[in-house]
Formats: structure tokens, C-alpha cells, sequence
């Protein structure tokens, strides 16, 4: 089921009462939501339809502990698995925790050796609204320089104007791919101070970088004529 709709009745729960709110919680554990601690905030409900829904619940979610709300676990099994696909279906599967636990796992993604899953995930955190600003900018002064690419990008698919003053910083960055992904971030954001910042990638001494500078620089030129 998509976020959306888990959401969607995760709200309805919450306002609704008696056996409708038993029918909602019952719909929602079935559909795949498993986080206990969302289920135990009606547990002092008196209805007897909740009481019952509520009961079976938390023991399939075996005595209210979700097994996949286990951080280390879900690393463990991260590392061990090979297949991208199964790595993919644990992300997605992460939407439907708790917020703190989805969060510690998609920050996980975005260092996943694929490039299809860290730009899905870069994607997911660009639109979520959990995660705030100076989260993004957290990820762009990280030491590993593929978290510090995530980041950038997703400032750029924020349309972030703080990207403009991590120029000298990209500037001086020895990674050719970081670079690239810096003026693509920026080139997103536009305007006039995007091109003048874009500009000074065009003495790089790397060809490509050079190339990538030039061709945002006329895109942008044109947006503006």
C-alpha cells in the first residue's frame, strides 16, 4: 500500500471511534503497517471491537515489539543482501515506521553501492518533510564524499538557494562526479547567481566538468532570455 494511503488511514484511526476505528486499525495492520508503537496509542480505548482488534495486533507484532523497528537488524540484513531488489523493498518497507526508525534507514540508503537505489531514495527524503533543512546540510558536510552528493542533489530538488554557498567548497573538491552532481544541483535551482556560479567550473581541469558547466551556463542563458 502506498504512503499515501497508509496516512491516510492512520488519520482516519485517529478520529474515528468504536467499530469504525476497529475496522480501520484492522485494514491498516493488514495492509502491510506494523509500527506497535503507533497501534498502543489506543490501547485505553473501551470499545470492546478496538480492544479486540488492538489484541490481536500486538501479539502478531509479537508482545507490541516490532522486530523490523530494530536498527542494528535491519542493517545486518542490509549488508548481507546482495540482490538490489531486496535492498529496494526494505527501504520502501521503512516508510511505514516510525518516523525516527524511517529515517535512520533511507539516511542508510543514500551510501547503497546502487545508483538506481541512492537516487530513489535522494528523491524520497528531497519531498519528505520529516526531514528538514539542516538535515540536508548535515548530509552535505559529511566526510564521505557519496553522502555529500546525495545531499547536494537534493538541495537541488528543493530548489535550495543555500547550494550557492557551497561553492568553494565543490570548487575545491578533488571528485570529478561530485562536481558534475554539484552544478546539476544548482543549475535546478537557476537564476542569475546560479549561472555566475556555475561559471567558475568552467576553468576546471577536468574536461568533463568543463563541459557540464558550459552546457547548464547556455540552459540557464536561455531560461533568462
Amino acid at each position: 500500500m502506498k504512503r499515501v494511503e497508509i496516512e491516510k488511514l492512520k488519520k482516519e484511526a485517529t478520529e474515528k471511534k468504536g467499530a469504525h476505528r476497529a475496522h480501520v486499525l484492522k485494514v491498516l495492520f493488514e495492509s502491510g503497517y506494523k509500527d506497535s508503537d503507533f497501534y498502543k496509542k489506543f490501547k485505553d480505548d473501551r470499545n470492546a471491537a478496538v480492544k479486540a482488534v488492538l489484541k490481536k495486533i500486538l501479539k502478531e507484532n509479537e508482545g507490541g515489539k516490532d522486530n523490523f523497528n530494530d536498527l542494528e537488524k535491519v542493517k545486518k540484513t542490509l549488508e548481507n543482501t546482495n540482490k538490489k531488489e531486496k535492498r529496494l523493498e526494505i527501504y520502501k518497507e521503512a516508510l511505514n515506521l516510525d518516523e525516527q526508525i524511517k529515517k535512520e534507514i533511507l539516511l542508510l540508503g543514500l551510501n547503497d553501492p546502487s545508483w538506481d537505489i541512492r537516487d530513489f531514495i535522494s528523491n524520497l527524503i528531497a519531498e519528505d518533510e520529516s526531514f528538514t533543512n539542516e538535515d540536508i546540510y548535515k548530509l552535505v558536510e559529511n566526510p564521505l564524499w557519496s553522502i555529500r552528493r546525495e545531499g547536494v542533489k537534493i538541495l537541488g530538488i528543493r530548489g535550495d538557494e543555500k547550494v550557492f554557498e557551497y561553492k568553494d567548497r565543490f570548487l575545491s573538491d578533488t571528485n570529478t562526479d561530485i562536481k558534475i552532481t554539484y552544478i546539476e544541483a544548482v543549475e535546478k535551482v537557476g537564476g542569475k547567481k546560479a549561472i555566475s556560479v556555475i561559471y567558475k567550473f568552467k576553468k576546471d581541469e577536468n574536461q568533463w566538468v568543463k563541459k557540464r558547466a558550459e552546457k547548464a551556463i547556455n540552459d540557464l542563458l536561455k531560461e533568462e532570455s
